[in-house]
């Protein structure tokens, strides 16, 4: 059974599992060791710079601006990408269609400028610096293409601040402090794959202290019976 304990930070009023800022590091460990043992060549580099690079922000100040939080939903369901895909074009978002994700950038329709979401195949979506009504907004969009509740307050969700630096990304008590060079995109989908990690291990919890407590009252019953 996996073990998770929330901590509340007082300064960021985010709640956090142990193991979020795990995951993350885990994540930033591996693409350090493969950028020593050069795995990445500049020929990959330059690959991927060039496919991200076709994303530019949504940027106009008639719009709300961007919120300093990412906040993960696991929606319990396999998402059809392509799907959503077409239906965030078709709006006007600028999107990024790559298996398993789907990164999709704020656009006119939801009045939020400078964030994105990144959705994953397997039922999670982590979105960035929108605001908690635009964020509703940008969710119930997607009802009428993917099987979703509502009320997005009744999906397990992980929270963290974020703030912009001019040096590297990094991740300290609660607070991812994200670059703000030419690598920013390629680190956001860095922190977003630990986003996922730590929010399916979150419903993965819960599922077995349910599991555990449906097993607890079915032995009291046992036992009930038993004395009578």
């Amino acid at each position: 059974m996996i073990v998770c304990k929330k901590i509340f930070n007082e300064s960021t009023k985010l709640w956090k599992p142990k193991y979020l800022n795990n995951n993350i590091k885990w994540y930033q460990s591996i693409n350090k060791e493969k950028g020593v043992n050069k795995i990445y060549t500049q020929k990959k580099l330059t690959k991927r710079e060039k496919l991200l690079g076709n994303i530019k922000p949504f940027i106009n100040d008639k719009y709300d601006n961007p919120e300093c939080n990412v906040i993960a939903y696991y929606l319990n369901n396999f998402l059809n990408l392509n799907i959503l895909k077409s239906a965030y074009e078709n709006i006007g978002c600028n999107v990024l269609y790559k298996e398993p994700y789907l990164y999709v950038e704020s656009c006119e329709y939801f009045k939020q400028q400078n964030s994105s979401a990144v959705f994953f195949k397997n039922g999670c979506v982590v979105i960035w610096n929108m605001n908690k009504k635009n964020m509703k907004n940008f969710l119930y969009f997607c009802k009428s293409y993917i099987n979703i509740n509502e009320n997005i307050d009744n999906y397990d969700f992980e929270e963290l601040e974020v703030q912009n630096v001019n040096n590297k990304s990094y991740v300290s008590n609660s607070i991812i402090y994200l670059t703000m060079n030419n690598y920013r995109l390629q680190i956001r989908f860095l922190f977003s794959f630990g986003l996922l990690s730590a929010v399916r291990l979150n419903n993965l919890e819960k599922k077995n202290e349910n599991k555990l407590l449906y097993e607890i009252i079915i032995s009291n019953i046992k036992k009930k019976k038993l004395n009578h």
